[in-house]
């Protein structure tokens, strides 16, 4: 939480991370074929062997479409390209590779973070606010 310190009679706290609308749950339903199931970074974390960074409004898995894959999404709202880095080192430091995709692989798991301008409509800013926004998405083997 941060403080506006703009006037300190009027001191009001404000949410470092924005809250995952429940219409985003319901319509990663569609794109799943299955419930969107909520995700703690550290669930996350465990099954990629790796700390998730800090700052995501909410993590859903459903199917990846592909036997023995769980599909995730991770919503970094107000994250920029600070925050693809420090996804990325995470990655870096666990061990995992590279490929030509930008794709970073490892033991059947695999991850990309990207980030995007406020009001990009086509990734999921809209959910929140159009706050500029960090998808983290990948699978993870089951």
């Amino acid at each position: 939480m941060t403080t506006d310190q703009s006037e300190p009679s009027s001191a009001v706290a404000v949410p470092d991370v924005l809250p995952c609308p429940d219409q985003l749950r319901q319509d990663l339903q569609m794109q799943f074929g299955e419930p969107a199931v909520e995700m703690s970074g550290a669930d996350l974390g465990a099954r990629l062997g790796l700390a998730v960074p800090d700052g995501f409004a909410c993590i859903y898995t459903g199917s990846s479409g592909y036997v023995g894959e769980t599909a995730y999404l991770a919503f970094y709202p107000n994250g920029d390209q600070a925050t693809v880095d420090a996804i990325t080192a995470a990655f870096a430091a666990a061990g995992y590779v590279q490929g030509e995709t930008a794709r970073w692989v490892q033991n059947g798991n695999w991850a990309i973070a990207n980030a995007y301008p406020a009001g990009d409509p086509l990734h999921y800013g809209d959910y929140f606010n159009d706050a500029a926004m960090v998808i983290f998405e990948g699978s993870f083997a089951d």
